[in-house]
């Protein structure tokens, strides 16, 4: 079990984009894309409304090899994401470029 790291980025187009990208330390690069592949992460999309799990799952035979999941949104110009707080947790290093207060 570990938490997934959100950062939120500047989108080149107009449209909200997210990525999610599971990475893996291994013997060699095909071991450890191996190992991220199975890495058990899922998220739902409900309208405009994403929610993401709080964790990501390795399977119990599995050995831990720094698996990690990085969830990106890219976001256009002139558009907003709000995060509730129970997002707190697997937020990661998003600057705030707007100045807005955070309760």
């Amino acid at each position: 079990v570990g938490k997934p790291k959100l950062d939120i980025e500047k989108a080149s187009g107009n449209s909200f984009v997210v990525t999610v990208k599971k990475v893996s330390r291994g013997s060699s690069p095909e071991d450890a894309r191996r190992i991220a592949e199975d890495i058990i992460y899922n998220f739902e999309e409900m309208d405009s409304i994403l929610i993401f799990e709080p964790y990501f799952l390795i399977d119990k035979n599995q050995k831990w090899r720094n698996q990690e999941v990085e969830i990106t949104i890219k976001v256009p110009d002139n558009k907003s994401v709000h995060l509730s707080q129970k997002m707190k947790d697997i937020i990661y290093d998003i600057e705030n470029v707007t100045n807005t207060m955070d309760k």
